[in-house]
């Protein structure tokens, strides 16, 4: 999951968020 592309969706905000303190999660 991109944390851009969730970026507009509500668990795209979470995401967003983790991807700052993990960078691995947006290549998840």
């Amino acid at each position: 999951r991109r944390a851009r592309t969730n970026a507009e969706s509500t668990d795209g905000e979470l995401e967003t968020i983790y991807s700052r303190e993990e960078p691995f999660t947006q290549n998840y």
